[in-house]
């Protein structure tokens, strides 16, 4: 089970205007109210198997301008037989690719960025954590590339960035949807939507997997 990275929002009883920053201009802090009680993992699971749901095909060809998108569309192509659940393209700019699960609801979606996969959760138009964020960011050496976000101490040589793409983000992504997500019944969430959250997967139980419109208590 995993309590992935939170979505930090508040810091202690300030508000903090952290766009400022960037902008060069000094932040500016509020006090805010006393903090209301937190929802529970265990008070809010959310189901997310929707077996009904129409799963739209992967499409097979279609233009991508960044070597990072063309490489797992390449990749997936021919791993698709591989996963456990099917993925769903949702929506693609220039810059990141919107993915869905089949038969999972869209409060577990993924998101192919610039060179990384990022699980989020969404859950009533509000974030409320990133489960897992995959990525790797090639440096050419002599002989090849190595992972820049790896220990140097134990960095491998790769002929190419799309070798470090597939060991250190591709495969990685297959392993958790087919060990972590195709073993999931629902997603427990945890915190204030106005401060901090977390989420977490939520394994079956007794052999049998609850379906989005089931009542969970």
């Amino acid at each position: 089970m995993l309590h992935g990275y939170g979505s930090l929002r508040l810091s202690g009883l300030l508000r903090w205007d952290g766009d400022a920053v960037s902008e060069g201009v000094i932040p500016t802090f509020e006090i805010l109210p006393p903090m209301k009680t937190p929802l529970q993992y265990t008070d809010h699971p959310i189901a997310i198997r929707a077996p009904a749901a129409r799963c739209t095909p992967w499409p097979r060809r279609w233009h991508c301008r960044r070597r990072f998108h063309k490489a797992f569309l390449h990749w997936y192509t021919t791993n698709e037989d591989k996963f456990a659940i099917k993925l769903e393209l949702l929506k693609r700019t220039d810059w990141s690719l919107d993915i869905g699960f089949c038969q999972i609801g869209r409060v577990v979606t993924a998101e192919l960025g610039i060179d990384e996969i990022n699980i989020l959760i969404v859950w009533n138009g509000t974030f409320w954590d990133m489960l897992q964020c995959f990525e790797a960011i090639p440096k050419r050496v002599p002989g090849g590339y190595v992972c820049n976000l790896c220990p140097e101490h134990d960095r491998s040589i790769y002929p190419s960035r799309e070798a470090i793409w597939r060991i250190e983000i591709f495969e990685p992504f297959l392993a958790w949807v087919n060990d972590d997500l195709a073993n999931a019944e629902a997603v427990a969430v945890s915190g204030d939507p106005d401060r901090t959250t977390w989420a977490r997967l939520v394994e079956g139980a007794n052999g049998r997997l609850p379906q989005v419109g089931d009542h969970m208590a």
